[in-house]
């Protein structure tokens, strides 16, 4: 829930479409790596590439317990362009 807050609070795709990825943060909710499998817009493609390795995500906390890292399968989306 936590990071999909982020994601809406944070992140805003310049174009209309989806864009699937996968995200893999550390404990401390940095990002590790993450890697674009999906983008019905380049536009879309440079500003998560851009955008989302800088982005600090909640820590774990109890979650994934005995994990270093974690990875989800996201997507993202607008109905309108800005």
């Amino acid at each position: 829930k936590e990071l999909v807050e982020t994601l809406r609070n944070f992140m805003l795709l310049p174009k209309k479409g989806i864009i699937r990825f996968s995200l893999t943060l550390n404990r401390d909710g940095i990002v590790e790596v993450f890697t674009i499998n999906h983008s019905e817009h380049s536009q879309n493609t440079l500003y998560v590439n851009e955008k989302l390795p800088s982005l600090r995500f909640p820590p774990f906390g109890t979650s994934f317990f005995g994990q270093k890292n974690h990875t989800f399968m996201l997507n993202l989306s607008i109905e309108n362009s800005i």
